[in-house]
């Protein structure tokens, strides 16, 4: 035989040895290995980063695409700094722009003249830079959107695409081929709208193209998003911000829970994208928590326009990661919630605060007139906010916070949310919430009847909000003058916008100051307290959060 046979011969029996090899596929020991990894850094960039308020249809042109400074390096650093473990990139997106130069289309990064005059290769680069770092790769890949939407969106590089008559197995295959065998090893591949028939897909399409990723490569690990089955999906994946759903105390499936640590997945390029979760929030309400419950925690950071971090999402980075000790493998909290999952009457304080807040019910006048109020009694308030004037009075609302004031989401009632789940209660909360977003997070401001369900915490500690219920309501000047004799510190209490709500007010301000007691917002006692002294107060086994941080 000779030497090139030979060599031949090797080479056939090396790939049959490779792919039997394959064939074998320890799922087992491929999901141990992703719970170990703990921590990743998903990252959105792609079209949409260049387009304001939205996602990319398809249809731009490509010279958006013009990161000024695209510096992936940086987001590598600053995921290690973090102590991350994986990263994620947003290959391709709803726009159907591929990272990649593909030989399927010209919808690629060839046609991004702007960025390396169209000789970029952007997942080149994704995966040189995390891997030089030590850490894992994994690829974004989104099918064509669910409802009947999809035609608006190119999500499919293929000019016949909107008639939904094209081979899109065909298509999908070839481009994870390519993504499969170009790149080295990736260890994970994370796929949205899987579920999908639309743009050409048939119903039994999914499998077959899990089954090729694993085919091109065995311990790749395969995520379909919102899936918590484990025929569909390697791990079960909680889309947080979507659902607002998590994985149970009890949970035992290896599962992933993403989150976003700025305001959208994609940056903006109308403002800064900046950091809109603290350290606290991603430690210990959100990572040591899903560790304990068996699933890793992916955590977003959009990249610029620029093609950088901005510095507040680097510096936040730094200080996670020096929260965070990976080696930790103590078990945290019965519940992942940010205080406890029951109302809050008394904030416990050694500074004699006693909270003061206002219904949604004072207007643009009488909250004018009732900062003037707290003003000469040196008070501050929490002044609880509906939607038109978190819509419309934006300019005095600054002006009540530089006072000193807080503010709260009036958007919603114990009876709205006794019943609803968790997506409800978001719909609920957000047309405030996205107005206030220049504040400090507001707080809730309920009047319950009865316990909630669980939605409830799940939703409210996506918003970093607790429940506040007053022990004493004014309404009356008599109730306002019995309120300042009976209120003790920690005590918070509530002023009813009627008539005669501004005399009851200064009225109430001036009994508190009398009795030794200084009137705050809710807010300014929540500061002065900790969580421990409030879990010890409510003191009901088993609803409390234990972090185990202070």
């Amino acid at each position: 035989m000779s030497l090139k046979r030979k060599t031949l011969f090797l080479c056939a029996i090396l790939f049959a040895c490779i792919s039997f090899t394959g064939s074998a596929r320890d799922i087992k020991a491929l999901q141990k290995d992703f719970m170990s990894w703990k921590f990743g850094m998903f990252i959105h960039f792609n079209m949409s980063t260049f387009v304001p308020g939205g996602w990319s249809s398809g249809k731009e042109d490509p010279a958006k695409f013009k990161p000024l400074n695209l510096d992936i390096g940086q987001w590598a650093d600053a995921a290690k700094s973090a102590k991350m473990r994986y990263a994620i990139l947003t290959v391709k997106h709803t726009g159907g722009w591929c990272l990649w130069p593909s030989e399927t289309t010209d919808h690629d990064v060839s046609a991004f003249k702007n960025y390396k005059n169209g000789k970029g290769d952007i997942v080149k680069e994704f995966v040189e830079a995390f891997r030089s770092r030590g850490m894992k790769v994994g690829l974004y890949y989104c099918f064509p959107l669910w409802g009947k939407c999809w035609p608006n969106y190119m999500t499919l590089p293929h000019k016949d695409y909107a008639t939904g008559k094209i081979d899109a197995l065909k298509l999908i295959k070839a481009h994870f081929k390519e993504l499969l065998t170009n790149y080295g090893k990736i260890d994970l591949v994370w796929v949205d709208q899987w579920g999908s028939l639309n743009g050409g897909l048939k119903k039994d399409d999914w499998q077959k193209i899990k089954s090729y990723i694993h085919e091109l490569q065995p311990d790749c690990i395969v995520i379909a998003n919102t899936c918590k089955d484990m025929v569909n999906s390697d791990i079960a994946e909680y889309e947080y911000p979507y659902s607002l759903k998590l994985p149970p105390l009890d949970n035992t499936r290896p599962s992933e829970v993403c989150d976003k640590l700025n305001a959208g997945w994609f940056a903006n390029p109308a403002g800064p994208a900046v950091p809109v979760r603290n350290v606290d929030y991603v430690v210990n309400k959100m990572l040591l928590p899903l560790v304990s419950r068996h699933s890793n925690y992916l955590l977003n950071c959009s990249p610029e326009y620029t093609g950088r971090f901005h510095p507040k999402t680097v510096e936040m980075l730094k200080k996670i990661g020096e929260a965070w000790d990976p080696s930790d493998t103590k078990k945290y909290d019965k519940d992942l919630y940010g205080i406890l999952t029951r109302p809050v009457s008394v904030i416990p304080n050694n500074n004699k605060f006693v909270a003061v807040a206002l219904d949604g019910a004072w207007d643009k006048t009488a909250r004018a007139k009732a900062a003037e109020i707290l003003k000469k009694h040196n008070a501050t308030a929490t002044f609880f906010i509906g939607k038109t004037a978190a819509e419309k009075d934006k300019p005095q609302l600054k002006e009540l916070v530089k006072a000193g004031n807080s503010l709260g989401n009036a958007s919603v009632g114990a009876k709205d949310l006794d019943k609803v789940n968790a997506m409800k209660i978001r719909d609920f909360v957000d047309p405030v919430q996205k107005h206030l977003f220049w504040v400090k997070t507001p707080v809730a401001v309920l009047f319950p009847e009865n316990r909630y369900s669980w939605n409830v915490w799940t939703a409210l500690n996506y918003y970093q909000m607790i429940i506040t219920v007053p022990k004493y309501t004014v309404n009356s000047a008599a109730a306002a003058s019995d309120a300042a004799a009976k209120l003790s510190a920690g005590d918070i209490v509530l002023v009813k916008y009627a008539d005669t709500a501004l005399k009851e007010l200064d009225l109430l301000l001036a009994g508190i100051t009398n009795n030794g007691l200084k009137p705050v917002s809710i807010r300014k006692a929540l500061e002065a307290s900790t969580v421990k002294r409030l879990r010890a107060y409510v003191e009901i086994p088993g609803s409390a959060v234990e972090t185990g941080r202070e």
